[in-house]
Parts: structure tokens; C-alpha cells; sequence
């Protein structure tokens, strides 16, 4: 009698239907997160995404005008940059973006990693050079350093690295320099990527 009461309170338990509540409650929308990224204080942009958001609306307007990107269904330009953005300058997971733009985890990899090729980042690295010589090793903290771009693939496998910078040398420069001389041989994109 005892079994047959539990064995029908257990079956009560597993034919009751589950409540369903969203994983994602309240909270500003991706959208509205990227609107008050423009529209609010003008150091936010910079702060959250490391951009100034002048040239974040200048770059989403370049890839729409060279279709790079499109908006989707749900998910505007600016949102897809902001996505990507938000993942590189925070160092964020999936997870922390799906909260943050209130999207399913499943949702945010399909507009992070689309065409993507890569990573790269830059690094200073100690540099044992003469006090002579020091002068232009001298980084913005006051080490000496050698300035170091490296690029690798999903993979995890290096594909480009440059060390032959002095530390004093701003990130941009070796960056343009590595992609305009051809003796670097900086592993492009393949043709129809970009």
C-alpha cells in the first residue's frame, strides 16, 4: 500500500507540467544597451567597447555600405559590432554577452565568429639593450621593451609574429606596418573574406 502511494505521487510529479520561465528577466535589450552606448555620456562608448563612438557609427556605416554586414532578423549592425566589440575589449564569455544583450548564448556565437579568420594582439616584451640604445625601447611606462604583434588561428596555432619594434613604437604603427611590407609576409584573410 505504501509503495503503490508513492509510486502514484511520483507519477503525479512527472505528469505535472514544468512552469517555463525565461532565463533572461528585465533589463535594458542589446539595442537598448547600444542606443544609450551613443546617446548617453560620451566617454561611455570608449569605456564599454574601447571605442569612441564616432567611429563606432563610422564603422558601422562602412559595413553596411561595403556589405559586410547586414542586419539580421532580430539583430541590427550596430548590435553585431557591439557584440563583438563587447567580447574584445572585456574579455567577456559567450555568457556574459548573452546576459548583457539579453540573446541566447547560441545566438551570440553566430555573430561573433562569423568569417572570422583569427585572433591578433600585441604585446611588450623586456628588452636587454645598452643604455645607449635605450632611449627608443623605452615604452609608455618607462620600461625598455620590444613592441610584439602576434596573430593566430582558431587552431591555437601561431600564424604571424613580429618582434622587431622598440617599445617606444605606438601599436598602430607596427600593426600598418606589418600588413603594407611585404618582407613581413602578414598572413591575409582569404580572397572573398573581406
Amino acid at each position: 500500500m505504501c509503495l503503490t502511494i508513492i509510486a502514484l505521487e511520483e507519477l503525479k510529479r512527472l505528469l505535472t507540467p514544468i512552469e517555463r520561465l525565461p532565463l533572461r528577466l528585465g533589463g535594458e535589450s542589446g539595442s537598448e544597451y547600444i542606443n544609450r552606448l551613443l546617446h548617453a555620456h560620451p566617454d561611455l562608448c570608449k569605456e564599454q567597447l574601447r571605442l569612441d563612438r564616432n567611429i563606432f557609427v563610422d564603422l558601422v556605416t562602412c559595413m553596411k555600405n561595403k556589405n559586410l554586414l547586414s542586419d539580421g532578423r532580430y539583430i541590427s549592425v550596430a548590435e553585431q559590432l557591439g557584440i563583438f566589440l563587447y567580447i574584445m575589449a572585456k574579455g567577456s564569455s559567450y555568457r556574459d554577452a548573452a546576459g548583457r544583450f539579453q540573446h541566447s548564448i547560441a545566438t551570440i556565437g553566430l555573430y561573433f565568429k562569423q568569417d572570422c579568420v583569427g585572433a591578433l594582439d600585441g604585446t611588450h616584451i623586456n628588452a636587454v639593450v645598452s643604455d645607449d640604445d635605450g632611449v627608443a625601447h623605452r615604452g609608455r611606462k618607462g620600461k625598455k621593451t620590444w613592441n610584439v604583434l602576434a596573430a593566430c588561428s582558431f587552431d591555437r596555432l601561431f600564424t604571424f609574429i613580429n618582434v622587431g619594434f622598440e617599445g617606444s613604437v605606438h601599436d598602430i604603427t607596427v600593426w600598418n606596418h606589418c600588413l603594407t611590407v611585404p618582407e613581413f609576409r602578414f598572413p591575409h584573410p582569404p580572397p572573398g573574406i573581406i
